[in-house]
């Protein structure tokens, strides 16, 4: 209705309608649009070539986004957004047609409304009157919060919080617009489908990994100067440091910092970098790490790590296939590369154990303590997500942890039953090394205060307190 209304008020409005099948856009999107767009506003409609021109010279292109790449999307020039089943799409595509909102300027303002807002808004540099220009996603609700649909648009998102023109507005099915029949036999279903489909709610799917508590978020921008500060002390001077990798070729290179400290694991760094060549991930990671790791980055003290990873990457190819260097010596390799090197140990690919002690330490556990509010019982495991004050912080490893399911096998009545396999298309390039961390079983080490040194200010005030206590005994 809103797309009808821009495209009938400005003459030369441009809107694309978009689905991820063409063939679900043509049967069920593009009927609907025309239900409710009277014949009359309709000049020619192509079905093949997916335009449609209304009588006023307005248009809509009808796209599925299945094969959309960059160098199409650029071929775009339009003021609103129209995608319906979001939930189907993926997010680096919504992000493309996204990007072309608004760049059409030729649509023309009626005079009447000119005339009855004198405060019409104008381009700032060229003078013309400005078109409201609108992005609107039709979904289901989704059963995975970190899908960019709730991520950007549900309310109770932290990423929706900074994007003020972001809302969404839930409805369950209209009894008045389905036969009866049709809802008597929609009720009859399994209780999920029905809070899914019919009532619109979010529901917790049966396939899903892992259940990330919020608990298990750390925003550091929501946290108090003082108590990030003390945090990152925790985390610099008293825990255990790891490095854990999973090489890419042609998909991204992931490598994650985790601290582990009290018995917790905080991943609290993530260098997630596609097309790069080994020896520009070796620096890269060797500089986050400064970044990470210390106040002062020019320090040329070595820091240590236990460094893991993907235990792939130590496989040589039989010797009859020529094979006699791997991935790992690339890594460590100081004859052709000058990147500083990076010894690795493989880690445990041993998924389904590894999965059941990662939701083990994902539960809240009256033994944990939470770094950041000293609350119990509490999670053994945090995610220092990226921030304004920490960029280099958590956002793919946090993404694809929860996006973890498993392989659906079937449905009957709306039951969705699913194998313990895990679902292969989901990407877990940032996953996979929170498996091979938490396999590591990574005990970390008590934080013990470190004693200051003898004649500084904090060495005398501690001795003072200690002749305080009525227990003192002058040795």
């Amino acid at each position: 209705m809103r797309a009808l209304t821009m495209l009938m008020t400005f003459s030369n409005y441009r809107v694309a309608m978009c689905r991820l099948v063409y063939k679900n856009l043509r049967s069920s999107t593009m009927q609907t649009f025309f239900k409710i767009c009277p014949q009359e506003f309709i000049l020619t409609h192509d079905e093949n070539f997916g335009l449609t021109v209304l009588i006023n010279g307005s248009r809509i292109y009808w796209l599925h986004l299945d094969q959309m790449d960059e160098a199409t999307a650029k071929g775009f020039e339009i003021n609103a957004l129209v995608i319906d089943q979001a939930e189907e799409v993926d997010e680096p595509i919504f992000l493309l047609m996204d990007a072309r909102v608004g760049r059409w300027e030729k649509a023309i303002v009626p005079d009447y409304l000119l005339e009855q807002y004198p405060n019409w808004p104008m381009h700032p540099k060229w003078g013309y009157p400005l078109v409201p220009n609108y992005v609107d996603i039709l979904d289901n609700p989704s059963d995975d919060e970190f899908h960019w649909v709730s991520r950007y648009y549900d309310d109770d998102s932290e990423e929706r919080k900074p994007l003020r023109t972001h809302f969404s507005i839930v409805r369950q099915t209209d009894d008045d617009l389905n036969d009866a029949a049709t809802i008597e036999q929609i009720l009859t279903r399994d209780q999920s489908w029905i809070d899914k489909y019919y009532l619109g709610k979010k529901v917790i799917s049966g396939g899903a990994v892992h259940t990330i508590l919020k608990d298990s978020k750390i925003n550091p921008d929501d946290l108090e100067l003082d108590v990030w500060n003390a945090l990152l002390k925790l985390i610099r001077e008293r825990a255990s440091l790891y490095r854990v990798l999973d090489h890419g070729e042609t998909s991204p290179t992931c490598c994650l910092w985790v601290a582990c400290v009290n018995n917790v694991h905080i991943f609290f760094g993530e260098y997630y970098q596609p097309n790069e060549v080994i020896s520009r991930h070796r620096q890269n990671i060797h500089d986050i790490s400064n970044i990470l790791c210390r106040e002062d980055s020019d320090d040329d003290r070595e820091l240590e790590f236990t460094d893991i990873a993907d235990p792939q990457i130590f496989k040589k190819t039989s010797q009859k296939a020529g094979g006699f260097w791997t991935t790992a010596m690339e890594y460590s390799d100081e004859e052709e590369i000058t990147a500083p090197p990076i010894h690795w140990s493989p880690g445990d690919n041993n998924e389904l154990a590894t999965r059941n002690r990662i939701n083990e330490l994902l539960r809240l556990v009256p033994k944990f303590m939470h770094p950041v509010t000293k609350v119990t019982p509490a999670p053994g495991i945090y995610f220092i997500k990226s921030s304004i004050r920490w960029p280099y912080g958590c956002h793919q490893a946090l993404i694809e942890t929860g996006r973890q399911k498993k392989l659906l096998l079937g449905e009957v009545n709306g039951k969705k039953f699913y194998s313990e396999d895990r679902d292969e298309t989901v990407p877990d390039h940032a996953y996979d090394p929170v498996r091979y961390y938490i396999a590591s079983h990574g005990i970390g080490k008590a934080a013990v205060d470190k004693k200051p040194p003898r004649r500084s200010f904090e060495y005398y005030n501690r001795v003072w307190k200690m002749r305080q206590r009525p227990d003192f005994v002058q040795g």
